[in-house]
């Protein structure tokens, strides 16, 4: 329903707010744009040897597949939030109005 979508990305948003404060990554680190479209959007947040994190969102109404392409990306990822509690797989298709958060450790 509308109103579980709802929830479902206020909630989002409040759990990386959160953690936003007590990662250096998300707030300190540098903005690395993945994809962008006009409904969709996927970035990293990287500072120095701390953990890597890729956001993904898509506000759409269609499912989304973003290509992402960065020497950075690890081949495997946690999922540390997500809309979308039935599927947590790691992949680079989002459905309707859903957002993730993955991160993943310095590659050194």
């Amino acid at each position: 329903s509308i109103q579980e979508e709802r929830t479902a990305v206020r909630d989002f948003f409040k759990a990386l707010s959160d953690l936003r404060g007590k990662e250096r990554s998300l707030l300190h680190g540098e903005y690395i744009s993945l994809y962008s479209s006009p409904t969709s959007l996927a970035f990293l947040r990287l500072w120095d040897q701390s953990e890597r994190f890729l956001v993904a969102l898509n506000w759409g109404s269609d499912s989304v597949t973003m290509k992402l392409t960065n020497s950075d990306l690890p081949a495997e990822a946690l999922v540390r939030i997500s809309t979308d509690t039935k599927n947590l797989a790691v992949d680079s298709k989002l459905g309707p109005k859903e957002a993730v958060l993955l991160s993943y450790g310095f590659p050194g």
